[in-house]
């Protein structure tokens, strides 16, 4: 009888343990609003969305919420071979920031730097590259 209980006190931990990691693996901001990837920095998110050939960064408040005010910044594209490659992001409508990806090569991360509001805002992302890019050479 003993053994019985002990089994099932270690399925309702095991139960509890895994109704509770889903919550916890989430930073508190939920989804990002434009389908890209997210980095907290401070009070503020960036958001990455890849697009054709692009890459697009949002400045979100801490409740993820585009900010629409004037932001600039860069992008440094790091490469398998240690080089780097720094490019300017053009600022669009509602907030978007665009760059061109490099043509020159796949990139493994990117390290974008904003400045909001006078603030310096820098977030990283890891660039997650198809086998078909890597064959071809570079991503669209």
């Amino acid at each position: 009888m003993r053994k019985i209980k002990s089994i099932g006190m270690a399925l309702v931990v095991a139960i509890a343990t895994l109704a509770i990691s889903p919550a916890m693996a989430q930073s508190g901001h939920g989804a990002a609003p434009h389908g890209g990837k997210m980095v907290d920095i401070d009070n503020y998110h960036i958001e990455m969305v890849k697009a054709n050939n692009a890459l697009i960064f949002y400045v979100l408040d801490a409740n993820a919420k585009t900010l629409t005010k004037t932001a600039t910044g860069s992008v440094e594209f790091a490469f398998e071979n240690g080089s780097k490659s720094t490019a300017n992001l053009i600022a669009g409508k509602n907030g978007a920031l665009t760059v061109a990806l490099p043509k020159n090569g796949i990139h493994t991360n990117c390290t974008v730097t904003i400045t909001y509001e006078g603030k310096k805002l820098v977030g990283k992302f890891k660039n997650e590259v198809s086998a078909a890019d890597k064959a071809h050479g570079h991503q669209h």
